[in-house]
């Protein structure tokens, strides 16, 4: 399962779509072999049996994005899946997808998104919950901000284990306010989410430049708002005439 850097669920559902295709094409390959294009039961089944799992995978989680109403066919799964039914129907693309469901017996996919959702909700003990808090903190003393951190989530953390979460982790990643990156509270959180090391450097670099960019024009918003309104009292100075620096 992948994530957008945006968390956008769309882009998983996209993602899902590959192994999707892939098990159709099997289908029809193995109909056309075995010669039974003249009975359209069997590829149906085949659907219900190969094809839709394949379109399960994760989909407790990306597919809440269409277990609203009217979006029962928003997905490119679901448009796959549509596909596939009115190929083996020999009907246009054009007829009615509810009618296409009926016909061949079938439900949409959102129907199984939804069950595997409930399941998921209703069964707290296949959770493994990762609590994930990025922090900024002193260069030289990083101790008294991680302590806060794990202090701030226990009883979080105690409320989760109490629903039998099956494995609570608390990830506090620590950089400091000037970019210092440590090993102990940045490059080994990083690494147990499963990130190597290059992309683990990239990315606090990049989230380093982030803050320090927000900082910048909050400070220089700051000073703005404060040029103006002592310019409107007439109490305005030479310590206005220039921002302060950012660092």
């Amino acid at each position: 399962m992948k994530f957008h850097k945006c968390m956008s669920m769309a882009k998983s559902s996209e993602h899902a779509a590959g192994p999707f295709l892939a098990s159709a094409y099997r289908i029809r390959q193995f109909v056309q072999e075995k010669s039974l294009t003249g009975r359209p039961h069997v590829s149906l089944w085949l659907c219900k049996t190969y094809l839709v799992p394949a379109g399960m995978y994760g989909g407790q989680v990306w597919g809440t994005e269409y277990l609203r109403h009217g979006k029962e066919f928003a997905s490119d799964l679901q448009m796959c899946h549509m596909s596939f039914l009115k190929s083996t129907l020999s009907v246009k693309r054009t007829t009615t997808n509810w009618a296409v469901l009926r016909e061949c017996g079938h439900e949409p996919l959102q129907y199984y998104w939804f069950r595997s959702a409930v399941k998921l909700h209703n069964n707290p003990s296949t959770w493994d919950v990762h609590l994930i808090e990025l922090k900024y903190c002193d260069d030289t003393r990083p101790e008294s901000q991680f302590q806060r951190a794990a202090e701030q989530h226990r009883r979080l953390v105690a409320i989760l284990k109490a629903q039998r979460c099956s494995k609570v982790s608390l990830h506090v990643i620590l950089m400091g306010v000037m970019g210092t990156i440590y090993r102990s509270h940045t490059d080994i959180p990083l690494s147990k989410l499963g990130l190597i090391y290059c992309k683990a450097k990239k990315l606090t670099k990049d989230l380093n430049t982030h803050s320090i960019q927000h900082a910048t024009k909050i400070i220089v918003t700051n000073w703005k708002l404060g040029f103006h309104q002592h310019n409107a009292n007439g109490t305005g100075g030479v310590s206005f005439r220039n921002p302060p620096d950012p660092n």
